[in-house]
């Protein structure tokens, strides 16, 4: 998320509320959790519906990734361990990787038991095409600048796959990681300039190797996952079946989770977390998203440009209100761009208060003030007025 203010402690006038729960919260029936005995087929709701099953191509939704993460295995797992250090990556495809002296060259060493839900081997040719298409001009990747980097993917052998990088660099791994495997003995049929127009065709060739099949999608309607049987840990999934519900009313979704019809519902919003938690049958699972909401100031028009100017505005801001009111306790006022739930964020650093006076004072001291009477500070003759631009059901 990128903020059009210079680095500060308080990071003066902009309105950040690290949200926990509007995204990152949902609702289960203990009894249908993975792992249960009862628990071949699980069915939960979704608002967004999947935007396509070639990640390349699709719309990039919260939803449609999720699914996808089921669907397509990575060369490594980023590891959800970031809160105390920089997150680790366990293997998945490639089951161990070594650089060389100079750091220009990684080469990862695959499984040599991973193969397609329709039984063909994975391969390095599969990592290499899957590259190639990664930063081919037509297929044009919104994420194809993550492999800016790199020069070259090499296969050594079937199941040894090496990348070669202009220069060393910090996230040189993770670039290389960057995107699902995809099927090359499949989806090659169809030339880099025809993929953005092929979605109904990606659809019904798909392959997967992830622990999950995609078994039936109708679009607006319903999403069924099927265990993937040539799926290389046998033990998982824990799950034969899900089922997603489309419906983009969130509020259908809290009605048939509470009236039995589903296991669990996605992104619950705080004013329903308390009717789901009071159900004995029902648990409310919140976590931290790694994101914030904050407002962005134009530093390129006055009165923004002025640093004091943004601090009084974010002072004259209640943020704990709107944390209080709208997110019922599932989020909290930040200090930073960085998370607080992310290791590189600075624990000394205090959110800026809630601090009517000291705004009016800074912005005295930058000449606006009430010359008129009327309740609104001007300088040089002109009201301190603005128009904030937002979606229109942002609350």
């Amino acid at each position: 998320l990128g903020i059009p203010a210079p680095a500060a402690p308080a990071l003066p006038g902009v309105l950040v509320l690290l949200v926990g729960f509007l995204l990152g919260c949902g609702a289960e029936r203990p009894s249908a959790r993975p792992g249960t005995a009862r628990a071949a087929t699980a069915v939960g709701a979704t608002i967004a519906d999947l935007s396509g099953v070639n990640e390349l191509v699709a719309s990039d939704i919260q939803f449609t990734t999720d699914v996808l993460d089921q669907l397509f295995v990575q060369l490594l797992d980023e590891q959800a361990d970031f809160a105390e250090h920089p997150a680790t990556f366990a293997p998945e495809l490639a089951r161990s990787y070594d650089w060389s002296d100079d750091h220009l060259a990684l080469t990862f060493h695959l499984r040599e038991d991973a193969r397609w839900s329709d039984g063909v081997p994975m391969t390095a040719e599969d990592v290499r095409w899957t590259w190639q298409a990664q930063t081919s001009p037509e297929v044009a990747w919104s994420y194809g600048d993550l492999k800016d980097g790199i020069t070259d993917v090499e296969v050594v052998d079937p199941h040894t796959v090496r990348f070669r990088f202009k220069a060393a660099y910090s996230h040189q791994l993770t670039d290389a990681i960057d995107g699902k495997i995809l099927p090359k003995h499949v989806w090659s049929q169809v030339p880099f300039a025809a993929w953005r127009e092929s979605a109904a065709w990606f659809r019904d060739h798909l392959v997967t190797s992830g622990p999950f099949r995609l078994a039936e999608w109708r679009p607006g309607e319903e999403l069924v996952l099927v265990r993937n049987e040539n799926y290389f840990e046998p033990a998982l999934p824990k799950l034969d079946r899900v089922i997603f519900r489309v419906a983009p009313d969130a509020a259908t979704h809290i009605e048939q989770l509470l009236a039995g019809a589903l296991d669990f519902a996605c992104g619950v919003t705080p004013s329903d977390a308390a009717r789901v938690s009071n159900r004995k049958d029902l648990r409310v699972i919140a976590f931290d998203n790694r994101q914030y909401d904050y407002i962005a100031w134009n530093l390129l028009r006055a009165p923004f440009d002025d640093r004091e100017v943004r601090r009084a505005l974010t002072l004259a801001i209640d943020r704990q209100a709107l944390v209080d009111t709208l997110f019922r306790g599932y989020a909290r006022v930040a200090s930073s761009p960085i998370p607080s739930n992310i290791w590189a964020h600075d624990p000394a650093l205090t959110p800026l208060p809630y601090d009517p006076a000291e705004s009016r004072r800074i912005l005295e001291h930058r000449g606006f003030a009430d010359r008129d009477g009327d309740g609104v500070l001007e300088r040089d003759g002109r009201p301190f007025a603005f128009e904030l631009t937002t979606n229109s059901s942002n609350r």
